[in-house]
């Protein structure tokens, strides 16, 4: 059973950008035993965080990463994508469905769980890279980030960005799941090149590393909202 959950490489130390990354989801949890007092958007952190590395183990792991089938981890990828992209849309969600649009908290989840349900249960797309769901996760989770920006601009009620945690997650993630895109982009459209692909890769290892501090900064940051009042002549 413990063949499972340790994965001896993991705590390797190797200089390279994809395996740093892969480290990199431990500095928001080491930063988290120095808080005090968690907030909601800090526990929400702490499950995304927990979640991907959970997700990592899951698909690069030898003793797992192949549990489904001897040459593809496409599995964990079908199984695990909805619950990530739920954790990732409840972020943004509670700020941008409000009101009569209360019901999209769920509804999106749901409806991102019935795309990705035929994959799942078809014998032969589930062991097939999930490109569908992946893309759609990228896609949708940029468009996210990019509508609580908006509402950040329409709501002024805050005189410096960089004292609210959601800014760092929003700026953060929008520049992940770009990486994320490119990646999903270079397997799944382009022709594939292993060398291309190797590059792209580390490259998104770059984004994750970068996307880790962003979550760090926004565990550290007490939120301080301010109302402003502006006046235009």
């Amino acid at each position: 059973m413990w063949k499972y959950l340790y994965n001896e490489e993991f705590w390797i130390l190797k200089l390279d950008v994809t395996h740093l990354g892969i480290q990199s989801w431990l500095i928001p949890l080491l930063i988290s035993l120095f808080i005090r007092r968690f907030t909601p958007v800090n526990k929400k952190i702490l499950v995304f965080v927990a979640f991907s590395i959970l997700m990592e183990h899951l698909t690069t792991d030898h003793e797992t990463e192949n549990l489904f089938h001897e040459n593809s981890n496409s599995p964990w990828y079908h199984l695990l994508t909805p619950f990530l992209f739920l954790l990732m849309s409840n972020f943004f969600l509670p700020y941008l469905a409000k009101g009569r649009y209360r019901w999209l908290r769920w509804a999106l989840p749901g409806a991102f769980f019935l795309i990705a349900l035929p994959g799942i249960l078809d014998e032969t797309k589930f062991y097939q890279f999930p490109g569908l769901t992946v893309g759609l996760y990228c896609v949708i989770g940029i468009l996210l980030t990019l509508l609580y920006f908006v509402y950040l601009l329409n709501s002024l009620t805050t005189a410096y960005l960089e004292r609210l945690p959601m800014f760092w997650i929003a700026s953060g993630l929008l520049i992940y799941l770009s990486g994320n895109f490119l990646l999903w982009f270079s397997i799944v459209v382009v022709e594939y090149d292993s060398s291309f692909f190797s590059s792209i890769y580390r490259l998104n290892g770059g984004f994750t590393i970068l996307l880790n501090c962003f979550l760090t900064i926004a565990l550290l940051v007490r939120e301080r909202t301010e109302k402003r009042e502006y006046t235009y002549k």
